[in-house]
């Protein structure tokens, strides 16, 4: 193998990247239905915004451990590419075929306006990594 090269298929981490995009379709729903209407709409965002993180950690750390990824490079890479799609997929979709504005669009990063949505960034970027830091620890 290579210097840099990721030692899977590209398959994978795109496959777990559209499993992460239907748990996030699955996240909204119950967040409008249920925790938006018992809380209102900032405290659900941010609750729903800390559900989802928790899965995004969840879903990783099985990944991660079924894969069995052992380098913090690879990590970092699969990481990377899901960090990527997601923000490509949030501002093309939502832009695109949701014809949200691209001033709306990036008021979800606005964290001074108390938006968390970094939040769930970051655990895409660096789940991975956290993930098979705390597995090579519990070994």
């Amino acid at each position: 193998m290579k210097d840099g090269e990721i030692p899977f298929p590209i398959f994978s981490i795109i496959g777990m990247w559209f499993l992460f995009v239907l748990l996030a379709i699955l996240n909204g729903t119950i967040r409008v239905a249920l925790i938006i209407p018992l809380v209102g709409a900032y405290s659900g965002h941010v609750i729903s915004s800390i559900i989802f993180t928790s899965v995004i950690f969840a879903v990783t750390w099985f990944y991660i451990k079924r894969k069995k990824i052992a380098s913090k490079r690879s990590a970092f890479q699969i990481g990377l590419i899901w960090f990527v799609l997601t923000v490509a997929f949030e501002f093309l979709f939502g832009h695109f075929v949701m014809n949200h504005s691209w001033e709306t669009l990036i008021h979800d990063y606005n964290i001074l306006e108390g938006r968390i949505w970094l939040l769930v960034l970051a655990a895409t970027l660096f789940a991975p990594i956290l993930c098979l830091s705390f597995i090579k620890t519990k070994t």
